[in-house]
């Protein structure tokens, strides 16, 4: 494992380092994070996401978590994400992010869904999941490129630009 150099910032304070790992070790930290995550039941299903997935260097290791249908509120969400957060980083010696995507933001969902099963133990659960997150993405673009372009044109100009994109 390497951990690059990253010069300090303008105020001064470092910023978090940044790894780059080759695929042999790469592939080592994911099956390792796959057997950690196996021993939580609580976990239906996991998705490895972000920079460590899609780039060469990476300041840390973003995995999303869907837990089971219990009473997850918030709070109970958070509490779990920095706990398992914790203990990943501890087993790996990497910085892990812990995102729970019964409760995350739809932009995180969607980021989430695109990256690689982690894990899975319920395959229909989690495809009905990515595919509602799709859908519900994939709506909520358009409805604001035809508002941005309404905003920006008028609404005629709009109209015409969003269906000559669709």
């Amino acid at each position: 494992m390497t951990t690059v150099a990253v010069p300090p910032n303008r105020g001064g304070s470092s910023v978090l380092p940044r790894y780059r790992l080759t695929s042999r070790e790469k592939a080592h930290v994911t099956s390792a994070l796959r057997d950690l995550l196996e021993f939580r039941e609580e976990v239906l299903f996991a998705y490895l996401h972000g920079s460590f997935v899609n780039g060469s260097r990476f300041r840390d290791i973003d995995v999303a978590v869907y837990l089971n249908h219990g009473r997850w509120t918030r709070r109970a969400s958070l509490q779990y994400q920095v706990t398992l957060a914790k203990d990943l980083s501890r087993a790996l010696h990497l910085p892990v992010d812990v995102t729970v995507l019964n409760v995350a933001p739809l932009g995180l969902r969607h980021n989430a869904v695109s990256g690689r099963v982690l894990l899975c133990r319920e395959d229909r659960t989690r495809v009905h999941f990515a595919d509602g997150v799709c859908r519900h993405y994939e709506q909520i673009r358009k409805t604001a490129r035809h508002a941005l372009f309404t905003l920006l044109w008028g609404h005629t100009t709009a109209r015409r630009l969003t269906r000559s994109r669709q």
